[in-house]
């Protein structure tokens, strides 16, 4: 001990203190894992420069190892230099925002990966339903159809001016004699393969050149391609509640067809839109049992889904009303009750209205 003088000249002894910081204290009651040394550590010579200089750089030490703990359990998360960005803000804001910021991108982009991967995965089925749809309707083509050139009825190689004249076919059309189309068709093959067969179809200028069936419904074959596999493509049909005993005989006969992206199927109705593609194009050919039909167009129009055009069991006369009365051709083609007419149909482009062609028989060929 040392003395010392008071200011009243007494002399008194002066206590030894233990310094004690407040930085201490709290960190002392932090750090659970060394709190006895310590405050055994705590001694009278603890409070001189040296000392505190060392105590700070063990401090100091001790918070850089913990940032570095963190930022290698963060990392596992995702990129180290996004996850030190992220605790910095943290330190900014007191709190673990900034890591949760970091899950939520992270899972914001997987769950962005995931509906990318999901919609490629969509479009390539759609892709491969456009690819093997049309493949199959090519071979088909390609094993059981030969298709030449359209010639005057004069000019037909193999019946020489031999037309099949159709009773009551009063209608007049656009003037000259009904071209022929030299077309040969397999029809054994084609009901070998689908016993549904009914006809084949051809407009010469389209990509209109099917097989058509009949089922025994009108939805299967919106669904089920000619050899019945499962495509959104579907078939070429019928009317299934047309008799198929004397499927050209009525006045009218119901054709649909699916209006596909890649052109395809009855695409090419809505081309008809046009008259000026009607006067180009204006033939349809039907081959059935050994016979060629000849249609030319005279009618076009666009109608919701249901009316009575869809329907074969619209009386014949309200039938040629409705249509007459829909008709967008400027034309002066007349066709009365004793005629026979086909109507082919198909969706326009957003599937709210379909397009109608309608088409007059003008004779028929023997093959």
């Amino acid at each position: 001990m040392s003395k010392t003088k008071t200011s009243a000249g007494h002399s008194a002894v002066k206590k030894p203190v233990q310094r004690r910081t407040n930085g201490e204290a709290k960190n002392s009651s932090k750090r659970s894992e060394q709190p006895q040394n310590r405050s055994a550590s705590q001694s009278p010579a603890s409070g001189n420069a040296s000392d505190s200089r060392e105590e700070f750089k063990n401090e100091y030490a001790e918070a850089v190892q913990v940032r570095e703990e963190a930022l290698e359990e963060a990392s596992d998360f995702g990129d180290e230099t996004e996850t030190q960005e992220a605790l910095a803000s943290e330190e900014d804001r007191g709190g673990s925002s900034g890591l949760f910021r970091v899950l939520l991108s992270k899972t914001i982009f997987c769950v962005s990966l995931g509906v990318f991967a999901y919609a490629l995965s969509a479009l390539g089925v759609l892709l491969w339903g456009y690819y093997s749809s049309q493949k199959e309707y090519e071979d088909l083509n390609k094993d059981t159809v030969t298709i030449g050139t359209t010639a005057a009825s004069e000019n037909n190689p193999q019946n020489s001016n031999v037309i099949v004249e159709i009773p009551g076919n009063s209608s007049e059309g656009t003037g000259g004699s009904v071209p022929f189309l030299e077309i040969s068709v397999d029809e054994r093959k084609l009901k070998a393969l689908n016993e549904d067969y009914a006809f084949y179809i051809v407009i010469p200028g389209t990509n209109i050149q099917y097989p058509v069936v009949q089922g025994d419904d009108n939805s299967h074959y919106l669904r089920y391609t000619y050899s019945n596999k499962e495509n959104t493509a579907g078939a070429i049909a019928l009317d299934y509640r047309t008799d198929r005993s004397a499927y050209l005989e009525p006045f009218k006969t119901i054709i649909s067809g699916h209006n596909r992206q890649d052109g395809t199927m009855f695409s090419d109705l809505a081309n008809y839109r046009d008259e000026s593609f009607r006067d180009a194009y204006p033939y349809v050919y039907i081959v059935m049992d050994g016979r060629e039909y000849v249609y030319e167009i005279y009618a076009f129009y666009a109608m919701e889904p249901v009316a009575v055009c869809y329907n074969p069991y619209t009386a014949d006369d309200v039938y040629r009303d409705f249509v007459d009365a829909h008709n967008t051709y400027n034309n002066d083609i007349q066709v009365s009750l004793e005629d026979h007419i086909i109507t082919m149909y198909t969706c326009n482009e957003d599937s709210s209205m379909r397009y109608l062609c309608h088409a007059v028989l003008r004779g028929v060929y023997e093959l």
